[in-house]
């Protein structure tokens, strides 16, 4: 206890030696307790607001008084300085900011609301600071969203702009050192930078705007012939080798370097899917109409689409391996390095790596390893390989077997190469492929050193190649071994290996489609140059997004719409489920490969392009447009079905695409007005003359002519006639054979052209003043229409062919025929001859000309049964009628006669009488069908009679 109290106050005097260097000595010292200077705190407070904080409400003590100078200032500036130092004066701040009152550290209570208030405190402000981060964000999504929206929406309306100076150009040297993006040809021999802008105008798929006929672009004009040969062929079903056909006419509008490029993929794509080289020593393999859409569109994922990946591999493969040869002896040859008279293919490869690294008398490069001879023996090897030569490149090794067997990393090499190159997959046998990683990661694997290549550069892409070593890192970053993009192409196409096993790590799957996200992560930024993107998209397999891609360049539009239209033909181009006019071009759908990446499946939105081709050129060449409307008809079949494979389908299979096929085609029959072309002609005897459409129609899936006039011909009327036009529909439904429909459109023209003449006022004292016109109406296409002639010719024409006649009800030819006889009333009496009009009234029997009541009553029983076309006209007829007895009436009245001749003035006025007086009950025997006014008028006009 006493060791105790000595340790404490030794604490208290080290506690008091602390403040020795700030508290003075020479001041008395003050020991207060915890308690005692908590109630002097209190105290002190309590004293300072009783008061001495300041005066307040009741406060005794007097204001300060305001400076004399400084209340002339404020005076002059127009403050009263006694009236603001009330105010301030009436402020009590005591009660506005509480004392904070320490916690006691026994006070749980205290502490746990203290600290409550202080986590809600934080949570209001953190939420207060993710409520501004997420608005920004949010905010900067949907603008960044409407723009795009506003670009996509101006580009659809003015076309998609030109950027000419961002489609030229290739790498530097030192991007192509690090990164595939060179130019191939341009690698090997004089630099020619290959640009995209060689010409001066360009196509653009979203302009819908007429401009000129579809043959003066340069373009169209050399692909628009084999389209239509296309359509001839599938309308015979006869095979068509699209690919060689849109070849050989895009041979002719080769303009430049860029060009040449997207040209040379027609030849690539034919390879790819399954093509052979055509050397014009055997016949040439046809692919045929949809032949790869079950294995391509339906089930990719099953063992023959990934066989057929597998073949596209190859197909891309075996292109750059033979362009790459090609190029190889173009370059020996233009260098006239001596090869020899007969050359073989080591000639040209060793002449090859002579340019290129032999200099000074000295191979450029230490780290190559050289035979005997002196000759680079896997720099040889390897080109071999590029070119494709395997036999070669086998026959090769075995020569330099002994060479290899010097040094023990090489002594199984030979057993590698051949295993490989005898490989139907291209897979070693696990045990050697053990051996080979072992001989890798024993040296090989270190090749490559931060300050440059420690190894020969080529011995180590021909083991990762063979082996598929360490395929987290897919290039080789020597830019001796892989300097072009096609080189960089064709080495991942070689380690591309469709046929996964069970056993493959995720590291070790790398197929076709994972090689595609490389590329497309890629992007156009980074090859800079459009053909050359063009050309990686389809080594890819994603024909989709290259046509995309190509499209979205005026120059390459055409290019773009053909490719397409071969893929499509051949079943290799994907399109959304249902057609999207409206939409962009490419559509995606997410899914996940084996190796963990994600994957677009895209969709190229083809439809919408034919679309913009009929709006474009349907009115000025409907011809030739409905050529590439005729290929939605491949859209619409399905594969995998014998009907499909036969050129039949189902009439529910790819039923949108359908639809909107005999959509377009009646929009360019009527934009065009090339009715009897299109649709066809009926001949004077009746019989037809077949129309270019009709010549078609099988190819958009309508076997029979009945379907072609419901689809097509009877729609396309229908269509007209909502739009106004008259004169169009009744011609279309002329061709559809619907006479009956032709004279139903006739008399409702017939009624409402009636319906609008205007009627004489009776206030008027001289009725030729006040005659109405005989304007006739105009359709919706500015074109005057004279309904009474049109139905004539028509009725007449019809009528001299009782074949055709005889398919018009009769009840409807009766009703034209009473239309046209109260038109020729009308224009009749409208020209002031009243008594010609009344005889033609009289002989369409439809009013009583006496008082007969029997006689008056069986009219209007008849009237019941009439049309409702002839019906409506009736008051407009009546109100006509009325006005010419009285004008009748009256010219009698006052003609001056003999008395030889009164008798039968006396006999016309009776007559007129009674027949005004029969029509005005004949009308109120109608049963309120004559409106009141006209009844009105009619009464004032038989009153005038007398």
């Amino acid at each position: 206890m006493a060791t105790g109290d000595h340790s404490f106050k030794q604490l208290l005097e080290q506690s008091r030696q602390l403040t020795n260097h700030v508290v003075p000595t020479d001041l008395p010292k003050l020991d207060r307790s915890l308690e005692q200077i908590d109630a002097q705190t209190k105290r002190l407070l309590k004293r300072n607001l009783r008061g001495d904080s300041g005066p307040g409400p009741g406060s005794s003590s007097a204001p300060p008084a305001v400076d004399t100078r400084t209340a002339y200032l404020l005076a002059r500036r127009g403050h009263d300085a006694e009236r603001v130092t009330n105010t301030l004066n009436q402020i009590n701040l005591s009660g506005t900011f509480e004392p904070l009152a320490g916690i006691r550290d026994t006070d749980i209570d205290g502490y746990l609301t203290n600290e409550h208030e202080n986590v809600i405190s934080m949570s209001i402000e953190e939420g207060k600071a993710q409520t501004v981060k997420a608005y920004e964000e949010e905010f900067e999504r949907l603008l960044h969203r409407d723009w795009e929206r506003a670009k996509t929406k101006i580009f659809e309306e003015l076309g998609q702009h030109r950027a000419a100076a961002a489609m030229t150009g290739t790498p530097s040297a030192t991007q192509a050192a690090s990164i595939p993006g060179r130019n191939f040809a341009a690698s090997i021999g004089p630099e020619s930078r290959a640009t995209d802008m060689e010409m001066e105008d360009g196509f653009s798929l979203v302009d819908t705007r007429a401009t000129g006929k579809i043959n003066m672009d340069q373009r169209l004009k050399h692909y628009l012939p084999v389209v239509k040969d296309l359509n001839e062929k599938r309308r015979l079903k006869v095979d068509f080798d699209v690919i060689h056909e849109f070849k050989k006419a895009g041979e002719g509008a080769v303009s430049d370097a860029a060009h040449k490029r997207i040209h040379a993929c027609w030849d690539l794509l034919y390879r790819m899917l399954g093509g052979q080289d055509d050397d014009g020593r055997s016949s040439r393999l046809v692919l045929k109409e949809r032949q790869f859409a079950d294995v391509y569109i339906d089930s990719p994922d099953g063992e023959n689409g990934v066989r057929f990946r597998q073949t596209m591999v190859e197909g891309g493969r075996r292109w750059l391996q033979e362009n790459f040869y090609k190029i190889c002896v173009e370059y020996v040859r233009n260098q006239r390095a001596e090869v020899g008279g007969m050359p073989s293919v080591h000639n040209y490869v060793h002449e090859n790596l002579r340019l290129r690294f032999f200099k000074n008398g000295r191979w450029s490069f230490d780290w190559l390893e050289l035979t005997n001879n002196g000759t680079p023996f896997w720099a040889h090897l390897f080109t071999l390989v590029r070119c494709g030569r395997q036999d070669e490149a086998l026959e090769y090794v075995s020569q330099h077997s002994s060479w290899l067997a010097q040094k023990p990393t090489n002594r199984n090499f030979e057993t590698y190469f051949r295993a490989w190159k005898h490989s139907a997959d291209g897979r070693l046998p696990k045990n050697l492929r053990n051996n080979l990683l072992a001989d890798w990661n024993a040296s090989i694997r270190d090749y490559v050193g931060p300050k440059g290549p420690t190894g020969d550069m080529f011995k180590y892409a021909l083991y990762k190649i063979i082996g598929r070593c360490e395929l987290n890192s897919k290039n080789i970053r020597c830019k001796e071994v892989i300097w072009s993009t096609e080189d960089y192409a064709w080495l991942q196409l070689m380690l591309v290996q469709e046929g996964t096993l069970p056993t493959d790590s995720n590291q070790e799957r790398y197929t076709l489609r994972d090689m595609a996200v490389n590329m497309l992560n890629y992007g156009l930024a980074h090859f800079r140059n459009h053909a050359m993107w063009f050309t990686i998209l389809i080594l890819s397999g994603e024909f989709e997004c290259a046509v995309y891609e190509l499209s979205k360049t005026d120059l390459f539009a055409v290019d773009a719409v053909h490719f397409a239209i071969a893929l499509g033909y051949l079943g290799v181009l994907r399109i959304p489920e249902t057609p999207d006019v409206q939409g962009g071009l490419l559509k995606i759908r997410e899914i996940t490969l084996p190796s963990g990446l994600p994957y677009g499946v895209h969709a190229f939105n083809f439809p919408q392009v034919i679309q913009n081709f009929a709006k474009r050129w349907g009115q000025t060449d409907p011809v030739d447009v409905l050529h590439y409307v005729y290929i939605l008809g491949l859209l619409g079949k399905k594969a995998g079905t014998p009907e499909a494979a036969s050129g039949q389908t189902r009439p529910t299979e790819g039923r949108d695409y359908i639809n909107l096929a005999h959509q377009l085609i009646r929009d360019v029959i009527l934009a065009s007005g090339e009715f009897d072309l299109l649709v066809g002609e009926v001949q004077p005897d009746g019989s037809r003359k077949i129309g270019e459409v009709e010549k078609y129609r099988a190819l958009v899936q309508l076997p029979t002519f009945e379907e072609f006039v419901e689809r097509i011909t009877a729609q396309a009327a229908k269509e007209a006639d909502r739009r106004g036009r008259f004169r169009d529909s009744i011609r279309l439904y002329h061709l559809a054979g619907q006479y009956g429909k032709v004279v139903e459109i006739l008399t409702h023209t017939l009624s409402e052209h009636l319906t609008t003449q205007r009627q004489y006022q009776s206030s008027q004292p001289d009725r030729g003043r006040d005659r109405p016109p005989s304007a006739f109406p105009a359709d919706s296409t500015g074109q005057v229409i004279d309904p009474v002639q049109l139905a004539e010719q028509t009725t007449s024409f019809y009528a001299a062919h009782p074949t055709i006649y005889s398919k018009v009800p009769p009840e409807t030819r009766e009703t034209c025929r009473i239309l046209i006889s109260l038109a020729h009333f009308m224009k009749v009496a409208t020209d002031g001859h009243y008594i010609n009009a009344l005889k033609i009234l009289a002989d369409t029997g439809l009013t009583p000309t006496n008082s007969d009541p029997f006689e008056i009553q069986r009219k209007a029983e008849s009237f019941a049964r009439l049309d409702p076309n002839v019906t409506r006209v009736t008051p407009e007829v009546f109100s006509m009628a009325m006005y010419c007895l009285r004008d009748a009436y009256e010219s009698a009245a006052k003609a001056r006669m003999g008395h030889d001749k009164f008798a039968s003035r006396e006999q016309k006025l009776v007559e007129f009488k009674q027949w005004a007086n029969a029509l005005m009950h004949f009308a109120g025997a109608l049963n309120y069908r004559v409106p009141s006014d006209t009844l009105v008028e009619m009464n004032r006009a038989l009153v005038q009679m007398g």
